[in-house]
């Protein structure tokens, strides 16, 4: 019958080969016949049966070795082997045949009705056992076919029952794209031998969190030590005493995530921050000052003769003069102070903690630092800022527009008093 299971019977005995393909064709199997062991190898190989009854004496070799050599074959690696035997039934003789890759051993003389219940009771066996492998191929399938790393994990405990590490049980292919660690190198291995920094990082505790209290996570997680710096996508569901993981690598994301942060807060030409983060920061800064009763100083800067450099020089030269007043001012100030560009050739930086007086240091080293490049002789002009200071006390209560205003107001008088005084230089020399 189509379909139908393929028994190969093997018996040197005409009568009783005779006798048993007759019960199993009755019984709708499909059977064949050898009646030597180098029969029976020959035919296992053309025809692939499920089953093989194999009789233990065979007149050219045992049915022992013909087991051996039939199994060997990766081709038969799921085939059943039952040794008839009238004789050969003690444990040792069972154990030699059991050894050599068979499944049982059927007891001669036996009767009809045993010999098909043995028979369909291997038939059930082998159709689940082909349901389980066919389970395994389509969940291995499944998880190879998967983007994302996918892995199982059984929890080891000590004496006291706590988790003290997880042992993988599987991966899937993907997890060596990911983490660099084949499927074949992580099974059985520690979780806390392979990435000690889980326990430091406390990815080890919520994994434990996961099997104690039966609840999922859902979370980002990053992974900076043994030189690794990564950033995971990490879902974790409990299972049995141990939980299955799936993850996906984030870095790439992260990483233009922070590139658009910058994007969104600094300055592009001069790497400081741009005018909404330096006017947030300062309204933080503020709030600090009104809280601790502290006071805070600002300085508005004008780079002098922008104009005339990008005229006279082009505007790369111009945008050269920015950056290079920015990173003179920058390099003047404390760590804890704050720089932006406000705009075009302005510039705000917040002096935390600072009175007015305080200030004045602060000037004096741009000062020294605006002279010491002058000196260089690099450029056909030389550099000059404006400035002005505007200091906030909580008892003055000025707003963050009046603050900046009142040092914007400082400047622009400074400006104004150095044209003044070059005009009237001018008209001296006239």
């Amino acid at each position: 019958m189509s379909g139908a299971m393929k028994i190969l019977v093997v018996d040197d005995d005409a009568s009783l080969l005779a006798a048993s393909s007759r019960i199993l064709k009755g019984a709708g199997y499909d059977v064949y016949e050898a009646s030597d062991g180098a029969g029976a190898v020959e035919t296992a190989g053309k025809v692939r049966p499920d089953l093989i009854l194999l009789d233990v004496v065979l007149p050219d070799i045992s049915g022992i070795e013909v087991c051996r050599i039939i199994k060997a074959d990766p081709a038969h690696r799921d085939l059943f082997v039952i040794f008839f035997s009238s004789s050969l039934t003690t444990s040792d003789h069972q154990s030699e045949g059991l050894e050599s890759g068979a499944d049982g051993y059927i007891a001669r003389p036996i009767g009809n009705r045993e010999l098909l219940a043995r028979v369909e009771a291997l038939v059930r066996i082998k159709k689940v056992e082909t349901e389980l492998r066919l389970s395994r191929a389509m969940m291995a399938g499944i998880l190879d076919s998967s983007l994302n790393g996918i892995m199982a994990f059984k929890a080891i405990r000590g004496e006291d029952h706590t988790i003290t590490d997880f042992e993988y049980l599987l991966a899937n292919r993907a997890v060596k794209d990911i983490l660099g660690h084949s499927p074949e190198y992580l099974q059985g291995r520690r979780l806390l031998e392979v990435y000690p920094g889980h326990r430091e990082s406390g990815l080890f505790e919520k994994y434990a969190g996961v099997v104690e209290i039966r609840e999922p996570i859902d979370m980002e997680y990053r992974y900076n030590f043994d030189d690794k710096d990564s950033w995971y996508r990490i879902m974790a569901v409990p299972f049995e005493d141990g939980f299955v993981v799936t993850f996906s690598d984030i870095t790439a994301m992260k990483r233009n995530e922070e590139k658009l942060s910058d994007l969104a807060t600094t300055d592009t030409m001069t790497g400081l921050f741009n005018r909404r983060t330096g006017l947030a920061i300062l309204s933080n800064k503020m709030e600090l000052a009104r809280r601790d009763n502290t006071s805070l100083t600002v300085c508005f800067i004008d780079v002098n003769n922008l104009k005339m450099v990008n005229d006279t020089f082009g505007h790369k030269e111009g945008d050269d003069l920015i950056k290079t007043a920015a990173r003179i001012v920058k390099e003047s100030l404390r760590e804890s102070d704050v720089m932006c560009r406000m705009g075009g050739d302005e510039f705000l930086f917040i002096l935390s903690q600072c009175t007015s007086d305080c200030s004045i240091p602060v000037w004096e080293r741009v000062q020294a630092k605006i002279a010491e490049t002058n000196k260089d002789g690099e450029r056909p002009y030389e550099i000059s800022l404006s400035h002005g200071f505007a200091e906030y006390s909580p008892a003055a209560g000025l707003t963050l527009d009046e603050l900046v205003e009142a040092a914007d107001g400082a400047m622009y008088a400074e400006k104004t008093a150095l044209k003044n005084m070059k005009k009237q230089i001018m008209e001296t020399k006239k």
